[in-house]
């Protein structure tokens, strides 16, 4: 951020909007530049170059934008998800997750104009890592309920899959299907294993899909999962 806009911006959190009768706190305010308003200092990013915003963070160098799993809690989307115990529930539960990724992979993250390649299949990794979490939560509740099959598991896994390479062909250029398919794979497996019990079926097959592309993509996947924000999520399933 220029440091003349910063400043500028320092003195509106100073002044606020009197005619609206509405003031900005400065102790709630962060900024990647030191600042002091009113002899108060303004909390700063530091030497950090992410900026955090609205569950994204902001490149500070590049202006590119990432998926920001630090305020992710395992326990708050478990407490969030809303189980339809309807007369159809297994296609509520394929729904749900497909319109799910269509709102968490969004523009902001898919799209090659804002973002490299590998910060656009960073962004799918945490996502298909934040589903998946979502995923076991909903398998789980339904099925004090009702019978799920591995073969309609697998069909939601597809569904969300397709999804996701949709969100891409809208979005990205420079991104193949089976690129996109490799990252889902390794992310849904990485999951899935830290929750097995239930899933052993699902696990095989999955295993399965991901070792017929493995050769060609297993260094990218393998890059992309040393992802330290998606490690500390998934390990606190």
């Amino acid at each position: 951020m220029n440091t003349m806009i910063g400043c500028a911006q320092s003195l509106i959190i100073d002044i606020g909007y009197p005619e609206y009768g509405a003031t900005i706190n400065p102790t709630k305010s962060l900024t990647n530049f030191e600042c002091d308003v009113s002899g108060i200092s303004i909390q700063s990013i530091g030497n950090s170059h992410e900026f955090p915003y609205c569950g994204f963070t902001i490149d500070t160098r590049t202006l590119e934008i990432r998926k920001d799993l630090t305020r992710f809690s395992t326990r708050a989307s478990r407490d969030i998800i809303n189980v339809e115990y309807c007369r159809r529930p297994n296609h509520a539960f394929a729904k749900k997750m497909s319109s799910l990724m269509a709102f968490l992979f969004n523009k902001y993250l898919a799209d090659s104009d804002l973002n490299s390649k590998h910060t656009i299949l960073q962004n799918l990794y945490r996502t298909f890592v934040d589903i998946g979490i979502r995923f076991v939560f909903y398998a789980k509740f339904l099925r004090r309920h009702r019978a799920v099959t591995q073969d309609w598991l697998q069909y939601v896994i597809i569904r969300i899959l397709s999804v996701a390479n949709e969100r891409l062909q809208l979005y990205t250029v420079n991104i193949d299907i089976e690129e996109s398919k490799a990252i889902g794979y390794r992310a849904l497996l990485i999951v899935l294993s830290r929750k097995p019990a239930g899933y052993q079926n699902l696990i095989v097959w999955l295993n399965q899909r991901w070792s017929r592309i493995e050769s060609r993509y297993q260094a990218l996947a393998q890059c992309i999962s040393k992802d330290n924000m998606s490690e500390i999520i998934v390990k606190s399933m």
